[in-house]
Order: structure tokens, then sequence, then C-alpha cells
């Protein structure tokens, strides 16, 4: 904007008065205003995004003076004096249409580039009406400086302006859940998300205005909107995934569970061994002996008179005049010990050791089989869920609604985890149960003191009593969201 329009664009009110004006002067002479540290490599890539058709803001061009220099505007009420504060992602304007759009420089000779640049326009070429992926642009590449530039459809912040009531977290539960379940449906898993990689399209809070990059709710020359609609005041507003980094394509298909071959204190069993197949061994006091002992240990078993008759074993009869130790002595040194009668050929062999027999079953199953296939799906049910709980549940008070959602999302075993269509079912059923203060009342977050909560809810209910009286009928008569089966 050039110097004429910002003074004709200014009251006299507005106007700085001398004092102020030179201590201004003097602050943009200082170098207040200049460019940062992140903002001169982007006026180093305006000649080429310029070939390009491409623009960057005034800020950035390289014959830029300060639109304030010079008159008494302040330099907060012009737009080139707002900071670009980002790293890789800047705001541009294609020249052809004067359309906003994002540019992400790359690195060039970064394989992770061309592939997020590929996935972003497999996922915005995808056809259908429940397709949230931000739309696709225009890939450069520019070999002299290594770069390379994904410009895609312009969208600000999906958390600002914060959110006002429940239904405005239904419906971006929703638009995003169901946005994911397109991806899953087609193969795609994002793997990345984040707040940072879900925008919003907030053209629809500035009727008639079309909003600043870098200042959601103010006009394109700085001016801040005079009177911005809340979500659930705006026609419907659109949420949209970047950040494909990360994504794949996979050709997942879902597995029936298999028995595993290692046990959960990492032990081998044998899942092939049937244990029909073996024959009994017989219940006597030797077998029984053998499988509680362990080799070479010894089990003293002491029996009092209390106890009851141990199972398998004949009851024995107990004389009141039992041989003494002397006695008894003397038998057992008349035993030869040295004849084997022929009753003795006949006694099998004990059975192996229990440790002998798996080890020889392991060896002829041969090679184990493969662990059963994970869904690469439940990964971004995860992350969505431990967003959905930091922006909601962990900031607002009032939003327990939403937490059986998130538990179910945030599972610690994926098979247990809900899919992307589950999730919508169950909020579905989330969202028929909420009474009407519940969806309408404003949110309540966890650090507010008492003094906001009074005026929070004082300001909740003029709006519902009768403030925006024909803005909240609009909303009610239009839903956000499709009914169940719609």
């Amino acid at each position: 904007m050039s110097i004429a329009d910002n003074v004709a664009r200014h009251p006299k009110w507005k106007r700085l008065p001398p004092e102020l004006k030179q201590r201004w002067d003097a602050a943009t002479e200082r170098g207040a205003f200049a460019l940062g540290p992140q903002e001169l490599p982007w006026r180093a890539r305006v000649p080429f995004l310029l070939s390009k058709g491409y623009r960057l803001r005034a800020r950035f061009q390289p014959d830029w003076v300060p639109s304030w220099k010079g008159t008494d505007i302040h330099p907060k009420d012009c737009e080139d004096s707002i900071r670009f504060t980002g790293t890789n992602v800047i705001d541009g304007k294609r020249i052809e249409d004067n359309k906003i759009v994002a540019i992400k420089h790359m690195s060039l000779s970064n394989p992770a580039a061309k592939h997020e640049a590929e996935m972003t326009r497999l996922a915005s070429s995808l056809p259908g009406n429940e397709n949230r992926s931000i739309f696709f642009v225009d890939a450069l590449e520019d070999a002299d400086t290594d770069s390379l530039y994904l410009i895609t459809e312009w969208a600000g912040p999906c958390n600002k302006p914060e959110f006002f009531n429940g239904i405005e977290i239904v419906d971006f539960v929703h638009q995003t859940l169901s946005g994911l379940a397109f991806l899953h449906s087609h193969g795609i898993v994002h793997r990345d998300i984040r707040a940072e990689n879900i925008r919003m399209d907030h053209r629809p809070l500035t009727p008639g205005v079309t909003p600043h990059p870098q200042l959601p709710l103010h006009a394109l020359d700085a001016a801040p909107v005079s009177e911005p609609l809340r979500r659930s005041e705006a026609p419907r507003i659109r949420y949209f995934f970047q950040g494909f980094a990360r994504a794949e394509t996979v050709g997942w298909e879902p597995q029936p569970p298999t028995v595993g071959t290692k046990h959960p204190a990492g032990l081998e069993v044998d899942v092939t061994s049937n244990a029909k197949d073996e024959e009994p061994e017989e219940s006597t006091p030797v077998a029984a002996a053998k499988l509680t002992t362990e080799p070479e240990e010894v089990m003293l078993l002491a029996k009092t008179d209390d106890e009851p008759e141990t199972p398998g074993f004949p009851p024995v009869e107990r004389k009141d005049h039992e041989d003494d130790a002397a006695t008894i002595v003397e038998k057992v040194a008349d035993l030869d010990v040295t004849d084997k009668s022929e009753a003795e050929d006949d006694i099998p062999p004990p059975p192996p050791p229990a440790s002998e027999k798996r080890q020889s079953t392991l060896v002829d199953a041969g090679p184990p089989p493969p662990p059963p296939a994970r869904d690469p799906f439940k990964k971004d049910i995860f992350d969505l869920g431990q967003l959905f709980a930091r922006e909601f549940t962990d900031k607002y008070s009032n939003c327990d609604f939403i937490q059986p959602l998130i538990d179910d999302m945030t599972t610690i075993l994926p098979e247990q985890r809900v899919d992307a269509e589950g999730a919508l079912y169950f909020l579905r059923q989330i969202r028929q149960y909420m009474d009407w203060f519940e969806q309408r009342w404003a949110l309540k977050r966890r650090d507010a003191t008492v003094g906001d909560t009074m005026v929070n809810g004082l300001y909740t209910g003029l709006n519902l009593m009768g403030i925006r009286k024909f803005r909240w009928q609009a909303r009610i008569q239009d839903p956000m969201l499709p009914e169940p089966g719609a």
C-alpha cells in the first residue's frame, strides 16, 4: 500500500502527535522494523518466485520503503510492519488471479522434499466431498539454489481464534475424522498429525473481507475486522490436512490374529503339537514324583493326621504297634539290592524331561510363522486422539462429552483401538445425546479465574436470550453436522 493510500485511509484522530511521531521515526531509523534473520532469506528468493508468477508481500521486495515513513501514521496500522515469524512457510500471491497461497521452501537434494510434494499432489487429487487435504497448486524446482518450493492454498491455524462452545468442537472432530477416514480408505497413512498440520479457512469468519494471512481477524491492510463471526455463527468452516512429508501409501488388508510363537515372557511356545495325539501317562507315584520334582532335587513331604489323603494314592492303614527303629534298620540291611526280579524288565523307561521334549518338537516344526500384521492406520488414530486431548479436554473443563471418544482413540494396544469409521459412528452417538446447553454454552478454560467464569456465563446467557438472536437461529436451522445415516 502506498503512502497516499495510508494517509487517505486513516482519519485525523488516529494520527500520531508530533512527539510520538519523532519517537517512532527514530525507532524506524534504528532498524526496529527491519527484516529479521528469518525474513532475509526470503528477500533473496523473490526474483525466482517472480519469474514463476508468484509475489511476496511488499515488505520482502528489494526496493521496500516503510509506508509510514514521512507520515504521522502509527507503524502498527500499516500492513508492511507485520513481521514474518515462521521458518520455511510464507504467504504469497499468485499474480494471475491474485490468490493467496502458501509457499514452503525445502532442499531439492532432500528425498523427503520430493516425497512430500508428490504425496500432497496425490492426496489433493483424490475425488470426493470428504477429502480434507490441502489444495495443491504447484511445485517449483530451482537447481541453482538447491530449492524446492511447494505451493498450496493458504489456510490459517486451526486453533486461532479459540473454540467457543461444544458444537464447534464437535464440528472440528467430525471434519478431521471424516477426512482421516477418507485418506485411510484410499490407503494413505499421514503419520504426522498435529495441530500445526491441520489448517482452517478463516474467510467465513470475516464476511466481505479477505483476512490477512498472518493476522486472521484483520483485513489485508492490517485493519482489524469490527465484528468477526464465531465458528458456530459463520457458514461452515472447513479444516484441511497438510504436512505429508511422512505420509505413505500402503496396501494393507486386515488379517486374522495368528497364534504367536513367543510367550509374553519371551519363552518359545510350540503351536504345532496336539495334546490329544499324545498317550496319557500312567498315574503312578513314580510318575507323579517325576512331574513335581526337578533333577537332583528331593522333595520331603511331611504329612500330619489332620491332612486329607492325597488324591490318587490308596489310603495307608496306620497301626498302633509299629516296628521300632532298630527292627527297621535290620530289615533294610537284610535286603539284597543286587538281585533283580523278572518283573523289573517290564517297567518302561522314564519319559524325557519336559525341556528336552519341547526343544525337539520346535526343531521338527521348522521356522516359526511371521508375527501378525499391524494395522498401520492406528497410529493416525492415536495421534488425532492425542490432539483432541491437548486442544480440548486439557484446556477446557466443560467438554467431558468428548472424553470417551478420546479414550477409545488412544488405547495403548492398537488392536483394541477404534478405527476412523468407528470413531465417526461414536461421535454421532455423542452428538445425539448432547443437550441444548451442552452444545451452545461457552467453554470454560481450566486456568480461568472466578471473575472470568462469571463474565463468560453472563456473556453466554445474553447471547442465548437475545443478543445475536438471528445468528443463533440461522445456526440451529442449518446444523453443521449431517444427521446419522444422511
